[in-house]
């Protein structure tokens, strides 16, 4: 997979990855009105990190979403390294199944879904298993919706808009992986 890109290009898509990743950081922490604050933000970096690893898995590499979760982490005040962990568990399952999600975008809507909703979810039982507070499950749940549809608006701003294309997948079968 690493061979489908020429070095410049991967570099390129590692250079895009980190700037769109540090922009949906920022976007997250930019300050909102009092009625706005009172909802839970969707995960911008998510979806920025979804879309690269589908579409572009030779320029997202593992260490730079750590870098760039644990980033989001220690700025917007969660617990440092427990968001960084799940993005990178969420884009290692991405990764894996991205031949799948590259024939249909119907099955890549339900991987973000299922993660939109695990993520937290994952979050949830690391926090209540280290006694520290956690939101209630109300909170976590239009989370967890407002994050599966902003990962949709930023897969359309990217793959359309910003014509992120995707590499050539490896496996041409269509049920299963190749052996």
């Amino acid at each position: 997979m690493a061979g489908n890109a020429s070095r410049p290009a991967r570099f390129a898509g590692m250079a895009a990855l980190a700037a769109l990743g540090w922009l949906a950081i920022l976007i997250g922490l930019a300050p909102i009105d009092a009625r706005a604050a009172a909802w839970p933000a969707p995960d911008l970096l998510f979806g920025v990190v979804a879309c690269f690893v589908v579409r572009r898995p030779s320029s997202s590499p593992a260490a730079l979403i750590l870098v760039l979760g644990l980033a989001r982490d220690v700025l917007g005040g969660g617990p440092a390294g427990l968001g960084a962990l799940t993005l990178w568990a969420a884009a290692e399952y991405l990764r894996f199944h991205r031949d799948r999600f590259i024939r249909s975008p119907l099955a890549e809507a339900g991987a973000l879904a299922a993660l939109s909703l695990l993520l937290p979810l994952a979050h949830l039982v690391a926090m209540t298993a280290l006694f520290a507070p956690s939101p209630p499950l109300s909170v976590l749940a239009l989370g967890a919706a407002s994050t599966f549809a902003a990962a949709l608006a930023v897969r359309v701003l990217l793959v359309h808009l910003l014509r992120i294309g995707g590499e050539a997948v490896e496996n041409h079968r269509l049920i299963g992986r190749a052996r």
